[in-house]
C-alpha cells in the first residue's frame, strides 16, 4: 500500500522553477483537494496545506491560512507557501489586486461562456413554446439542465 506521501506527490506536475501544480481534483474555488478516509469518516483537505504539512512535517495551527506567494490555487508547491492568519491571507490579496469575487467566465468552475449564456437566454425570450430547448442546450453545452434553468432564472450569471 502507498503511503501518503506516495500517493500525494503523484498526483503534482513538478516544474524546476515554477508552480507545482495539482493535478487532483479540484474544488469550486480553483483548490486541489485530497480526500482521506479517518476512522469511518470521510473528509478531505485542500491540496496545498496537505503539501506543506508533508514538506514541514507538522500541523498548521487553528485559524491559521497556507497561503499562497504565487497566487496560483492549483500550486502545491511547499516554497511557494506562507502561514498567516486570516487578515495576512486578505493583506496579500488586497496588495497583489485580487480582492474580487469572480464571476462568470472568470471563476474556475464556470462550465459556460459569456456568449453561451447569452445565446441560452435568446433563445428562451424568442421561444413562446413551453417546451423551447433547455434539453438540448444542456446537451449541447455539456451541462445539466438544471444549470440552463438557473441561468434563465438569473440564479447563476446574474
Amino acid at each position: 500500500m502507498k503511503t501518503l506521501d506516495e500517493r500525494f506527490w503523484a498526483k503534482v506536475k513538478k516544474s524546476p522553477d515554477g508552480c507545482w501544480e495539482w493535478q487532483g481534483r479540484i474544488n469550486e474555488y480553483g483548490y486541489g483537494i485530497v480526500w482521506f478516509n479517518k476512522n469511518g469518516y470521510r473528509y478531505n483537505e485542500r491540496a496545498h496545506r496537505v503539501a506543506w504539512k508533508l514538506q514541514y512535517k507538522r500541523e498548521i495551527g487553528k485559524g491559521l491560512f497556507a497561503c499562497h506567494k504565487c497566487d496560483n490555487t492549483k500550486c502545491v508547491r511547499p516554497d511557494h507557501l506562507f502561514i498567516g492568519p486570516a487578515a495576512d491571507n486578505n493583506r496579500d490579496k488586497i496588495q497583489k489586486g485580487r480582492d474580487r469575487n469572480l464571476k462568470g467566465s472568470e471563476h474556475p468552475m464556470a462550465k459556460l461562456t459569456d456568449a453561451q449564456v447569452a445565446h441560452i437566454r435568446k433563445v428562451k425570450s424568442e421561444s413562446t413554446k413551453r417546451f423551447w430547448g433547455a434539453k438540448d442546450l444542456a446537451k449541447e453545452y455539456g451541462v445539466h439542465i438544471t444549470a440552463i434553468f438557473r441561468v434563465i432564472n438569473r440564479k447563476c450569471w446574474k
